[in-house]
């Protein structure tokens, strides 16, 4: 075996040690329900807020809110970004 494949494998095996003890990224748990403004502009991480954002996206694309309830969910959505990154 040549030293630049025996240094290859050995790099590729400590990135896979280093990858499975790193930690995990949670998942936000978002209620099944349709979300209303005031648990959107409760939202305290980004990462939560934008898992509102792609359920808004979702039940709109379903039909499951109109026009103007999106309009009025994405708006607080957009507040509570700027508020947050502001």
């Amino acid at each position: 075996m040549s030293k630049g494949l025996g240094t290859l494998i050995l790099l590729g095996g400590m990135m896979g040690i280093i990858v499975l003890m790193s930690p995990k990224a949670e998942a936000e748990e978002i209620p099944a329900h349709i979300p209303t403004v005031d648990e959107i502009m409760a939202s305290n991480t980004i990462v939560r807020l934008e898992a509102y954002r792609n359920l808004i996206n979702d039940l709109f694309l379903i039909e499951r809110i109109d026009q103007p309830a999106y309009q009025e969910l994405h708006d607080a959505y957009t507040t509570r970004f700027y508020e947050l990154v502001g």
